[in-house]
């Protein structure tokens, strides 16, 4: 199982079984009233666009949200929406939301 360890979290990313990763490299990815769920883990890194989560549920053992090193984009998680991990959970209410800029990024464990 993946402790709160930043390597171990990276590692599930690279088995790549049961993980769903989107990146939106210079365009944009918009995620609107889904319900996402894997096994082990959900990356979303913006990189150099952007990605926006709303009115939606997102589950995992291990939860990555934002940007990569290096990256210059933007994640905007909205209201209506839950981010949830073997261990955490974030709920946005309607009215609010979360913005995530540049290489800055959210990791639930």
């Amino acid at each position: 199982m993946v402790s709160g360890n930043v390597r171990e979290a990276e590692r599930v990313f690279e088995e790549a079984v049961g993980v769903i990763v989107a990146r939106a490299a210079t365009g944009s990815i918009n995620i609107d009233e889904a319900t996402l769920t894997a096994l082990k883990g959900i990356r979303f890194d913006h990189e150099q666009g952007r990605i926006d989560i709303g009115n939606s549920t997102v589950a995992a053992d291990v939860l990555v949200t934002g940007g990569s090193r290096g990256a210059t984009g933007t994640t905007v998680v909205g209201g209506h929406t839950e981010l949830r991990s073997r261990g955490t959970k974030i709920e946005i209410d309607q009215n609010a939301s979360i913005e995530i800029k540049g290489g800055a990024s959210i990791k639930q464990t």
